[in-house]
Parts: C-alpha cells; structure tokens; sequence
C-alpha cells in the first residue's frame, strides 16, 4: 500500500481546516498546540477522504496535525490558525 499524502487547506472565511487524502483509509486525526498538548481528536469514518475541523474557537498560532490508520501509518504535519 502507498503511503497516503494528507494535504491541509485553511479557510479563514469558513473558520475551518480541510485535511484531505486519497488512495487510504485514515481513522484518526489528533490536534496538538505547539507544546505537544493534545487539543482534540478528530475520529475519521472509514469510506471518507476528507475531514473539517472548525478554528472558531481555538487561538491564533502554530497547530500540529497526526493522522492515523489501523495498518500503523501515522502522518505529522503542521497547519497555522490566523
């Protein structure tokens, strides 16, 4: 199996980021602030390719993204909320 490329769109006019992959099955999403705190968990269903995450309410500043799958994989990103 590939290894899935998550891309990260904000959208401040919607107050949300869009994760989105193709070609996997992601189950998880875990939101961490900078210091490694985990925010929230974003828990995937299985036939979707896409996740929102509203911004609304969290601060200005630098997030940290981890996508997980049951087969192990685990990707790790960053995204900014303005």
């Amino acid at each position: 199996q590939i290894n899935p490329e998550i891309s990260v769109c904000s959208n401040p006019l919607e107050q949300q980021i869009q994760f989105k992959w193709c070609n996997c099955i992601i189950n998880r999403i875990e939101i961490f602030d900078v210091q490694g705190v985990l925010i929230d968990v974003i828990n995937v269903r299985n036939d979707s390719t896409e996740a929102n995450y509203p911004t609304n309410r969290m601060q200005s500043g630098v997030y940290i993204y981890r996508a997980n799958n049951s087969n192990g994989y685990s990707q790790t990103g960053r995204f900014v909320v303005e």
